[in-house]
C-alpha cells in the first residue's frame, strides 16, 4: 500500500464556497414585547398585592395589556410574514453563476440575434391569422394582443446592443423573452385554428428558427442557488 501524501499548498486552493444569506431588516419587536411584559406584570401586582383601583383605573390598566399584547402579536406574526416572503424572493433569484454564463458576449449576441429572427416569424403567423380570424370576436382579440406584446418585444431586441449591455439589462432581457414565450404555445395554438393548413406549412419551415431562438445549442450549467 502506497503511503498517503499531503499536498502543503492545499489552503491556497480556490475552492468555491457557498454564498452568504441576504441581510433582512425587520421590525423591532422587543419595545412591543417589554411593554407588554412591563403591563402584566404591573397587573399582576396590584392582583396579588390585594390592592383596589377605582374601576376607572382598572378598566384603562385591562385596555392597555389587551392593547400592547395585540400589537406585539400583530408586529411579530407581520415580521414573521415579511422574513417569509424575503426568503421566498431570495429562493426564486437565479445564482450568480447562471446570469454570468448567459451573459457572456457571443452568447448573448446569438441569443438576441436568435430571438430577433424568432419573433419576426411569429409575427408573420400572427398577422396572417388575424387576418382570417372574424373581426370582433375573441379569437381577434386575443391575437391581437398577441401581435401587441411580439411586437413590443421585438422592438425591444432591435433596440438592444447586446455588446453594450450590463449583467442586469441582459438578465431582464432574457427574462422578458421567457415570459413571453411562456404565452406562445396558446397564442400559437389560437393561430393555428384560424387557418390549420398554413399554420403547417409556417411550422414546417420555421423549425430552424424555432431551434435556434435561444443561439447557440448550449445545455445550463448546474449551478447552486442561494443559500438561506
Amino acid at each position: 500500500m502506497s503511503p498517503l501524501t499531503t499536498d502543503t499548498d492545499w489552503t491556497s486552493l480556490d475552492l468555491p464556497t457557498a454564498k452568504p444569506a441576504m441581510p433582512f431588516v425587520g421590525e423591532w419587536v422587543t419595545p412591543w414585547v417589554a411593554s407588554s411584559f412591563l403591563v402584566a406584570v404591573l397587573t399582576a401586582t396590584y392582583v396579588v398585592g390585594g390592592q383596589q383601583l377605582p374601576m376607572l383605573e382598572q378598566t384603562l390598566l385591562a385596555i392597555s395589556v389587551c392593547a400592547t399584547l395585540t400589537a406585539a402579536t400583530l408586529v411579530v406574526v407581520r415580521s414573521a410574514r415579511s422574513k417569509e416572503a424575503s426568503t421566498r424572493e431570495e429562493r426564486a433569484r437565479p445564482a450568480a453563476e447562471a446570469l454570468d454564463s448567459g451573459v457572456a458576449g457571443l452568447d448573448f449576441a446569438a441569443y438576441v440575434d436568435g430571438m430577433q429572427q424568432w419573433t419576426s416569424t411569429v409575427l408573420e403567423l400572427l398577422q396572417h391569422a388575424r387576418g382570417c380570424a372574424a373581426e370582433g370576436s375573441r379569437l381577434a382579440s386575443e391575437l391581437d394582443a398577441g401581435l401587441s406584446d411580439t411586437t413590443d418585444l421585438q422592438q425591444l431586441l432591435n433596440a438592444s446592443a447586446p455588446n453594450e449591455l450590463t449583467i442586469h439589462d441582459a438578465a431582464t432581457i432574457r427574462s422578458v423573452c421567457t415570459l413571453w414565450e411562456t404565452n406562445q404555445a396558446r397564442i400559437e395554438q389560437l393561430a393555428a385554428s384560424s387557418d390549420p393548413g398554413w399554420h403547417r406549412r409556417w411550422r414546417a419551415r420555421s423549425v430552424a428558427d424555432r431551434r435556434l431562438r435561444h443561439g447557440a445549442m448550449i445545455a445550463d450549467p448546474m449551478v447552486i442557488p442561494y443559500r438561506t
